[in-house]
């Protein structure tokens, strides 16, 4: 794929082509309605109006978008709530113009922007077909083709000549999938409506999506990253209305997940905050995190190994301490996991190194929990001492998951150093440990 580029104007394989595109709204609707009357009637005397300056209460949605989409290729657009995509497909499709910047579309264009979107409530299935072929330039004679595989596809055999005011939901998005991939446009435009299907809706649409790419461009809009690594080559991370992050769908998606991750943190922070307790005696002075193939305070993938390492000062010699790590899922509160290592006689500072080998979190942000206590005491816990960014992976087969009720030990090596003397303690994985966490 050819983002940001001019395609030459002989290259008849670019189906798509968006070259620095803006588009601009009001956020009070008095005056957006007064300044579209003004601007219409700019157009109608041919006088000059600039649209990149900004009037009172207006914003950009969209800023300086440009990408290229050939046939064959296919593009996630990714972001937030109100990062512009849905605004960038709608000028795609024609809905709406740009205010700055040119769009160009070679052949028809199919779109499942929102449920429901060009169909007649009161005409049955049938008929919307019909009509949605007409809107495309598609012949009756075309059309009767393949209804039959829209209807087998769309698995409304007993409510085709129903009105589609009575189908489901779920019917809606089948028979608009339908309709908008048998009819085979230049340009495909999917926003969000496969998240409304069942599992073996999504399943049949990848595979016919992936049937039907090479002669098409698709354009796909999701805040599922799993269907947008498995639909998608290319994708756009789209922050605030502009481009964020370019490229490769797996590298988008890991930028996306990561900033979601962080907005998750911040907000478990301002609801849990970061709490010291303890005797004080024994006291982590540091912790620092490290994925093996992510570096710090991150894991690219599930299936990673993470490390934790910690300092601690002794301030009072004590006597059989244990020191424990744990992991708290940010999103539920929830520990999921914990290590221990008993440890007869603490006489002075040192360090502990942890590490969990091939951790399958659910991609979220957890945090890090410290302690030290004795036979009756706690001496030290530090709630949240540090967080921990999981962003996707490949591997679902096993996902580790707890109740509120108990905590999973996960396998784990935990070293607790001090003045070069070692305690040690090992947890390896055992089936029953497997069983108790496949999900």
């Amino acid at each position: 794929m050819s983002l940001r580029h001019k395609a030459p104007p002989s290259d008849s394989e670019v189906l798509v082509e968006a070259q620095h595109v803006s588009k601009k709204f009001c956020r009070r609707l008095r005056r957006a309605l007064w300044y579209g009357v003004k601007d219409l009637t700019s157009e109608l005397l041919g006088s000059s109006n600039s649209h990149n300056q900004l009037r009172k209460d207006e914003f950009w949605a969209l800023k300086d978008v440009s990408f290229q989409l050939r046939r064959g290729e296919s593009l996630g657009l990714i972001g937030f709530n109100g990062a512009g995509k849905s605004t960038l497909l709608k000028m795609l499709n024609g809905l709406i113009k740009p205010d700055e910047g040119l769009i160009r579309i070679r052949g028809g264009v199919g779109a499942l922007i929102e449920l429901g979107a060009g169909f007649n409530p009161i005409l049955t299935g049938r008929e919307n077909i019909y009509v949605n072929a007409a809107v495309l330039g598609i012949s009756k004679r075309q059309v009767g083709q393949v209804i039959d595989n829209m209807i087998d596809f769309a698995e409304i055999h007993d409510f085709v000549d129903a009105p589609v005011q009575t189908y489901s939901s779920g019917m809606r998005v089948r028979l608009g999938f339908a309709i908008a991939t048998q009819l085979r446009p230049s340009v495909l435009l999917i926003d969000e409506v496969l998240a409304v299907g069942d599992t073996a809706f999504q399943r049949r649409c990848i595979n016919h999506l992936h049937k039907i790419l090479p002669d098409i461009a698709l354009i796909f809009v999701s805040h599922q990253m799993r269907l947008v690594e498995q639909i998608c080559d290319q994708a756009i991370y789209l922050k605030s209305g502009r481009i964020g992050t370019i490229g490769a769908a797996s590298k988008v998606t890991g930028s996306y997940l990561e900033d979601a991750n962080k907005k998750a943190a911040s907000y478990a922070r301002m609801k849990h905050g970061s709490s010291r307790e303890g005797s004080g005696e024994i006291r982590f002075t540091d912790v620092r995190l490290f994925g093996s193939e992510s570096g710090y305070n991150r894991l690219s993938h599930r299936g990673e190994n993470l490390i934790v390492e910690a300092e601690f000062d002794c301030i009072e010699p004590m006597a059989n301490i244990r020191f424990r790590v744990g992991i708290e899922d940010l999103t539920s509160g929830v520990l999921i996991t914990a290590a221990n290592c008993h440890v007869p006689r603490v006489s002075s500072g040192g360090t502990l190194h942890c590490e969990f080998p091939n951790l399958t979190l659910r991609p979220r942000p957890y945090s890090i929990l410290l302690a030290t206590t004795d036979l009756k005491v706690v001496v030290d816990l530090w709630n949240h001492a540090a967080e921990l960014t999981v962003l996707g992976g490949q591997d679902d087969s096993v996902q580790y998951s707890v109740t509120d009720r108990e905590i999973v030990y996960l396998p784990h090596n935990l070293v607790v150093d001090i003045d070069g003397t070692q305690y040690k303690h090992y947890y390896p994985a055992t089936e029953a440990t497997m069983n108790s966490l496949d999900r």
